[in-house]
């Protein structure tokens, strides 16, 4: 269900959040452990919070997926940055990174159409029940329109409009894409 959830969201620049419940537990994300795989519940966080993980690496150039379920990768990282640059660049500031860039790809998207409803709005046949297998009879569709508004609060998101908040924008450097949004 992570995975699924972390599609549906996803911005389509490529792979999106992959939740915390499939194939590896990540670590570097907060989920030492793989979590309850039907839990909708903590879908949102999980999206959230393996999604500005994956869009960091997006932004360094390292694969994810030689680096998802490693636990320390994001402070080698940092290190490896901080080595190579001089600057000095910590596991916080990479995080940051990669969700400024999970804000201004929504910005992006809002700005080109998109709406809420193309997150809740997908079709039946990713969201009904899949008729065997480990998720047999369980669907994601009760539960995906207050899955969706529950991720675009943690992520600072207005419900109605699915803009990235003038608030949120501002906090990671974005103070010229919120006035674009939201106008002066």
């Amino acid at each position: 269900m992570g995975v699924l959830f972390g599609q549906i969201v996803g911005s389509g620049a490529g792979w999106p959040a992959p939740g915390a419940d499939c194939w590896t537990p990540e670590p570097d994300a907060g989920y030492p452990r793989l979590t309850e795989r039907f839990d909708a519940r903590s879908k949102p966080m999980e999206a959230r919070k393996t999604g500005i993980l994956k869009f960091m690496n997006d932004c360094t150039g390292i694969c994810w997926f030689i680096t998802w379920g490693l636990q320390g990768v994001l402070r080698l990282t940092a290190e490896a940055i901080s080595a190579a640059t001089g600057w000095d660049y910590s596991p916080e500031v990479l995080l940051q990174v990669g969700e400024r860039v999970m804000h201004l790809e929504r910005a992006f998207n809002v700005r080109h159409g998109f709406t809420p409803a193309d997150d809740w709005n997908v079709p039946k046949r990713i969201i009904q029940a899949p008729p065997d297998g480990r998720a047999k009879g369980i669907s994601i569709g009760p539960h995906l329109k207050g899955m969706v508004e529950e991720y675009y609060r943690l992520m600072g998101w207005d419900p109605r409009t699915g803009k990235p908040w003038r608030k949120t924008l501002k906090q990671f450097g974005l103070a010229g894409v919120a006035r674009d949004l939201w106008g002066e």
